[in-house]
């Protein structure tokens, strides 16, 4: 159900006549879809499968990203597109692929790398929660040094990652209720709050997630 909720938004706010009619709607939006995305997509990534299997479902996120993303990098030298390249050489289409992708299709590389960091992690520590986390942390930050990964972005995805490690189950930690619509409000009227990197921003995220568990229990 939430994930359904925040791909329907992610498709709204990437038309441009939405986004440009409704920017400060859209600013709220960005605050907190991706993050509730990554959280569920840490939380439901299995990295118990035997390496080849693992690998195997990476290698169908690395396919289609470097499809996708090699288009939209040669269309923006093209279109005349917000994020258009002017002068496209193949140092540019290297370093818009590999480390700082354009347009939508950051999520898949942020999965790759997330999920890879977190495969090597689980088999090199065996059953130790912290250390496991550690290690994830400190690679997604030498990662976001190199520009490669959204450090705030990886850490919603292994907030998700220790929800599942740690057993707990999604109602557990967002709990339904009517309470958390009223906070996410009163927190979005602030627009220093819309910043998924701020303490503001996590807590949007989290009353959203745990007002979207409240709404799914109402319905038939």
């Amino acid at each position: 159900f939430l994930k359904c909720a925040f791909i329907l938004l992610m498709v709204v706010f990437h038309l441009t006549y939405v986004s440009a009619v409704f920017p400060y709607a859209k600013q709220v939006t960005y605050t907190f879809h991706m993050p509730g995305f990554l959280i569920i997509s840490g939380y439901l990534m299995n990295v118990h499968k035997e390496a080849g299997a693992f690998f195997r479902m990476i290698w169908w996120l690395l396919v289609p990203y470097l499809v996708m993303e090699s288009g939209y990098i040669v269309m923006a030298s093209l279109l005349p597109i917000n994020e258009h390249i002017d002068n496209l050489t193949p140092g540019v289409f290297a370093e818009r692929l590999f480390v700082r992708p354009l347009g939508p299709y950051w999520y898949l590389q942020a999965m790759i790398l997330c999920g890879t960091v977190y495969y090597t992690a689980v088999r090199m520590t065996g059953g130790h929660f912290m250390i496991r986390l550690l290690l994830c942390v400190g690679a997604c930050r030498i990662l976001s040094l190199t520009g490669a990964l959204s450090f705030p972005c990886a850490m919603y995805f292994f907030a998700g990652a220790a929800m599942r490690m740690l057993s707990l189950g999604v109602k557990e930690v967002f709990r339904p209720m009517w309470l958390s619509a009223v906070l996410f409000l009163l927190l979005m009227v602030d627009g220093a709050n819309l910043d998924k990197a701020c303490l503001g921003g996590v807590l949007i995220v989290y009353f959203v997630m745990s007002a979207g568990m409240w709404v799914y229990g109402l319905l038939p």
